[in-house]
């Protein structure tokens, strides 16, 4: 019964929303191809992984191609890292307050500490997803532009005779991932009302808008 609640339903996509955001996220591959010609008429080709957390300059001694003495330049872990860690916090908050809306329910409904806990704990998930995903939308950019054939192949290819690189096929996993994230603000945004319905706040104004408008009979008791 509680699952078909408006706050329990709610929990089950965000549950839903939760998992497709960070594993987008953790599931995104792709490789960077070059090969060069060298100026001492050597061959050379490489092959540069990019995945979670896409800390790009841990590719050591590539740059440039043919005379390699520096990392690539790019780390966009600390973005990565926090969206995931937000997905993940979120989806063990879901998972508890599941559990405590139908194996514990008596517990929830007895205790009005653990609704204006719950109230108060999805707000700042909100914060947390809104943070999340605009730090994340900024490092999927830079991302992308760092990628990009003509930046790869300015610090790759150096001052080799021929060069060719071949970048990211498609960036699709992370736009997902981005679609998702800012989806997950509208949805905890919009599960506070239904939260906020629960609390002692909200009921406490309730019942004082019923005493208020209570009519006076002409013997002056309520009607």
């Amino acid at each position: 019964d509680a699952i078909k609640e408006p706050r329990g339903f709610i929990r089950i996509l965000q549950l839903i929303f939760v998992i497709c955001a960070f594993a987008t996220t953790c599931n995104f591959s792709g490789d960077i191809k070059i090969d060069a010609k060298c100026l001492d008429n050597r061959t050379v080709s490489a092959n540069i992984p990019v995945f979670y957390p896409f800390s790009i300059s841990n590719a050591t001694n590539v740059v440039p191609i043919c005379a390699p003495t520096k990392p690539m330049f790019g780390d966009y872990a600390a973005s990565a890292q926090f969206f995931v860690f937000v997905g993940v916090i979120s989806f063990l908050y879901c998972v508890a307050m599941l559990l405590l809306y139908t194996v514990l329910r008596n517990h929830y409904d007895s205790d009005d500490r653990i609704k204006k806990a719950d109230f108060l704990s999805s707000s700042f998930v909100v914060l947390l997803w809104f943070l999340a995903s605009i730090v994340w939308a900024s490092g999927v950019d830079q991302l992308k532009r760092y990628t990009s054939e003509q930046v790869l192949q300015k610090e790759l290819c150096g001052e080799a005779n021929d060069c060719h690189v071949e970048t990211l096929q498609t960036y699709a996993g992370l736009n997902i991932s981005l679609v998702f994230g800012f989806a997950n603000i509208a949805l905890w945004a919009s599960s506070l009302w239904f939260l906020w319905k629960e609390t002692p706040w909200f009921q406490g104004n309730s019942n004082d808008l019923l005493e208020d408008s209570a009519v006076p009979a002409v013997d002056g008791a309520p009607l």
